[in-house]
């Protein structure tokens, strides 16, 4: 049986076909509420955006097979809404089929090499270029994605939905928390973390929910390390929701601080930094005890501590 999906009347032209392609509508009605009435869980979903891109970068959206279908990328199209209501056309993802498994990611933008010159990825496969890309607005707007001409899915973001720590969010992506949560959520799209380079095109969203509960806290996973070994300290960060920051410090035993490893840092959800040994002019330290002081801190004034030992030796 097929789910009828009921939208505000102001929305009934603006998203479906038989009106303008451009058609606009009232500044005001452009609104979370508009976008959040219907919840996709199994289908395409998206995953993360990049309205902002740094300079030289191209903006992108990512999306993400939810369901256990295969599904092909020539179904789909995607458009935008800019900060004034105006709707972009419609614009097909591709013009030949190209598959989206499920559990998989493919992200678009208009040039998948440039994007790939600005954020680490891990499979080239999952990148496509566009032959026409829609234009995201950097401080409000909406993504809207279609299958065969039907909504399956929409985003109303705006740079307030970046944390409050980050100063600047050229460069910044929007990351999807949770993919068994109604999109427009709110807290379901946060920023990207610092760990990641600010964005993961292509892979698992750096502030994606963590259920391993066994993996939550602060942690050394070696005591001991020798970096003339080319060996580093390595921190593990393990938390169940995103949004975090984190100042790490390294003192030596007389107590002195000799390294400020991270300052103000973006945390994600599972989190690995590394230390070399080295000071704050990367001369390696003599060997013997340091201390490894964390602290993670968030936007609601939550403060937690942890404090580890660990052992240089060559």
């Amino acid at each position: 049986m097929k789910t009828i999906h009921w939208f505000p009347v102001t929305l009934i032209c603006f998203l479906f076909i038989g009106c303008e392609k451009n058609s606009t509508f009232n500044p005001s009605d452009l609104e979370k509420e508009q976008f959040s009435d219907t919840i996709y869980k199994n289908g395409v979903l998206i995953s993360e955006i990049l309205a902002d891109p740094k300079q030289g970068g191209v903006e992108f959206i990512e999306i993400y097979n939810n369901s256990d279908q295969i599904v092909d990328l020539q179904s789909l199209e995607i458009t935008t809404v800019n900060a004034n209501g105006k709707r972009n056309r419609l614009h097909r993802i591709s013009d030949k089929s190209e598959y989206l498994y499920p559990g998989r990611y493919k992200v678009l933008s208009k040039s998948s090499e440039t994007l790939q010159d600005h954020y680490a990825y891990s499979d080239r496969l999952s990148f496509h270029s566009m032959e026409t890309f829609p234009t995201l607005t950097n401080t409000r707007g909406a993504v809207l994605v279609f299958q065969n001409e039907e909504l399956i899915d929409s985003l109303f973001y705006t740079v307030e939905m970046h944390d409050i720590f980050i100063k600047n969010p050229k460069g910044v992506s929007l990351e999807r928390v949770d993919f068994n949560v109604n999109t427009n959520t709110a807290g379901n799209f946060i920023s990207a973390a610092a760990s990641y380079g600010y964005g993961t095109p292509g892979y698992q969203n750096s502030q994606a929910a963590n259920d391993d509960s066994l993996s939550y806290g602060v942690s050394l996973l070696n005591e001991k390390f020798a970096p003339s070994k080319d060996e580093t300290l390595d921190l593990h960060i393990g938390l169940p929701r995103g949004g975090k920051m984190a100042n790490i410090l390294i003192f030596n035993s007389a107590g002195k601080r000799v390294k400020k490893l991270r300052s103000n840092h973006r945390l994600g959800t599972r989190n690995i930094i590394s230390w070399d040994g080295t000071d704050e002019r990367q001369n390696v330290l003599p060997m013997g005890i340091y201390y490894i002081h964390t602290e993670l801190y968030d936007s609601n004034g939550n403060l937690k501590t942890f404090k580890a030992t660990a052992l240089l030796v060559r």
